[in-house]
């Protein structure tokens, strides 16, 4: 994972940076960037929260494009209808 945070000018008091990412706020902007094991970046987490994801081939190539993914679980019952729904 890497991670960008912007700070802003900080009200041009120089900029001290903390050891660890922080927490996106209404201040501090970070957007988080995952990759995969080829090392290629994969999905994006934007300050707001909206997650982004690309599918991509062998080759490194863009197969998919996933704006605004929800992430969301679900259960089904022995008879292979829907027993529960979530959404986060």
């Amino acid at each position: 994972m890497q991670a960008v945070a912007d700070f802003g000018t900080n009200g041009d008091v120089t900029l001290v940076r903390p050891d660890t990412v922080p927490v996106s706020s209404a201040t501090v902007l970070v957007t988080q960037t995952f990759y995969n094991d080829r090392g290629e970046p994969f999905q994006t987490v934007h300050p707001a929260g909206r997650v982004d994801q690309i599918t991509l081939d062998d080759a490194g190539r863009r197969t998919a494009l996933i704006e605004n993914l929800q992430l969301s679980s679900s259960s089904s019952s022995s008879s292979g209808s829907l027993a529960s729904s979530s959404s986060s």
